[in-house]
């Protein structure tokens, strides 16, 4: 690979998905850490790797290998770092803040699922009497169920709410709590309530509520420490929060800070009614759930970053065809008309001379052709009067006959009309192309926050995103502003395209 070539953050993303699925399937470290050796070497790239156990203090072993991994002896490589252990890979590219970042993460998701594992195989050797050594490990199992179910969440949904819904309400009913919630900590001393979960009526603070951090609370000691940290009651604490949650009727709280790129960032927090207040040790149970939370706001700014990027790409490319068809009208094709009306005159003056006559039409001839490919790289009319006109212009140059049906108020923003006009062209022309079509639609309408695009024929069918590179190209496009690309295409029974695009996108 070049030396220029570098991940990007869809790379790192899907790096980050794999693990938590190879984590959530996993039974113990047995099989884990092979598998995980193969999903983070194939996602990033890499030609091999290893994972290094420790046999003495700063001394490892080489346990497991996937691939071509660096060279180095099985026993002794000697790692200073106070860890569960190590893994290494061949790199294709020079490592950069984000790829380090990114490793560090997944290294702590990887020790959590160690330490818990081992935890598991501790206690169940140190718990001499068989039912309560069965009560405990059924205990940490259903701690293990719930934790693969919130990594399963991570790793499938893009809405990083649903994944914190998921979070919420998995370490509430671990903990058997009647309530539990995620905030983010605000920079003015306050937090906001990002999802929440109750199974009993007591009541808890609505999503989007913002509650004060000042006086004493579980969420303001979180906020003050960055660690966890727990309230056993709220009957004597101060503050505006406590004495809102004595109101509702909470009398104790544990809590686990959420990270975000190493800066704190929120909390989730389980809330206790009355009654005895949580046992020990509850606040650094909900730790690693609130850990996963973390993977969830990497992988939702990891999938921002990426589709920030794949905007900027387009509008690049769009400001770079706007900037050629400009050149190419006030340049090559004035200089073209020029020459054209020489011609004309002067063969005019001579109307025997064939050659003349000749290359006329021939110069003619060219300057439709430089006015075709400079409508091809950016159509004038589209800049200059809007998409329905730009459309119209389409539809009436179609070979076949085109019903056109666009609703717009007003101009959209350039982007998104770049993009549904490209989706228009592009489908009118493949129709022509191939769908041996007797009949075509093409429907143009905004919503309050959306463009909707839809082509529909009646032609042969059979067409497929993957199927060329224009239908793919339309998808990045209308992906790269948010939209939503679909085809419907069975075979001999016509196709209908339809594209959706966020207004908001430009």
């Amino acid at each position: 690979m070049p030396a220029h070539e570098s991940l990007d953050a869809a790379d790192l993303l899907r790096t980050g998905h794999v693990v938590v699925r190879v984590l959530a399937e996993a039974q113990g470290e047995a099989d884990a850490y092979p598998a995980l050796l193969e999903a983070i070497g194939t996602s990033l790239g890499s030609a091999g790797g290893a994972m290094w156990l420790p046999v003495a203090r700063a001394t490892h072993r080489r346990a497991h290998a996937w691939g071509d991994p660096p060279d180095a002896p099985d026993e002794g490589l000697s790692f200073d770092v106070p860890r569960i252990g190590v893994m290494n890979f061949s790199a294709r590219v020079a490592p950069d803040a984000m790829l380090l970042e990114t490793m560090h993460s997944l290294g702590l998701l990887i020790s959590h699922f160690a330490e818990r594992c081992r935890a598991q195989r501790a206690v169940a050797a140190n718990v001499a009497d068989a039912s309560e050594r069965e009560r405990v490990l059924r205990h940490l199992a259903t701690e293990q169920a719930a934790l693969r179910r919130v990594a399963t969440a991570i790793a499938t949904e893009s809405d990083p709410r649903n994944a914190f819904a998921v979070v919420t309400e998995e370490v509430g009913r671990l903990l058997r709590a009647p309530s539990a919630n995620m905030i983010r900590f605000n920079e003015d001393e306050t937090a906001t309530v990002l999802a929440r979960w109750h199974d009993t009526d007591i009541p808890v603070h609505e999503v989007g509520a913002t509650v004060p951090l000042g006086g004493d609370s579980v969420s303001a000691r979180v906020y003050r420490s960055g660690a966890p940290a727990r309230v056993d009651s709220y009957e004597d604490l101060e503050g505006e929060l406590a004495a809102s949650l004595r109101q509702l009727g909470h009398n104790s709280a544990v809590a686990g800070p959420i990270f975000q790129e190493g800066r704190l960032w929120g909390a989730v927090i389980v809330s206790g009614g009355a009654g005895d207040p949580f046992p020990r040790g509850a606040e650094q149970r909900i730790t690693s759930f609130a850990e996963l939370a973390g993977q969830a706001l990497a992988s939702a700014q990891a999938r921002e970053d990426l589709a920030a990027s794949r905007a900027r790409i387009v509008q690049a490319g769009d400001d770079e065809r706007r900037r050629l068809e400009r050149n190419l009208h006030d340049g090559a094709q004035q200089r073209l008309v020029s020459l054209a009306l020489m011609l004309r005159l002067a063969s005019r003056r001579h109307p025997d001379d064939v050659e003349l006559v000749r290359a006329g039409e021939e110069l003619n001839f060219a300057l439709q052709e430089l006015r075709e490919l400079a409508r091809g790289i950016h159509p004038a009319v589209l800049t200059e009067r809007g998409l329905e006109p730009a459309v119209r212009a389409v539809a009436d140059r179609a070979p076949m006959a085109v019903e056109l049906n666009v609703v717009l108020d007003e101009r959209l923003p350039g982007p998104v009309e770049a993009a549904a006009y490209y989706v228009v062209a592009e489908a009118l022309t493949n129709v022509a192309k191939y769908a041996q079509a007797s009949e075509v639609s093409v429907g143009v309408e905004r919503t309050n926050a959306h463009a909707r695009i839809e082509v529909r024929d009646d032609g042969v069918g059979g067409a497929s995103p993957g199927g060329g590179t224009g239908l793919r190209g339309l998808a990045d496009r209308v992906e790269a502003l948010g939209g939503r690309f679909e085809i419907d295409s069975p075979a001999g029974a016509g196709t209908t395209l339809r594209a959706e695009i966020p207004v908001a996108a430009g």
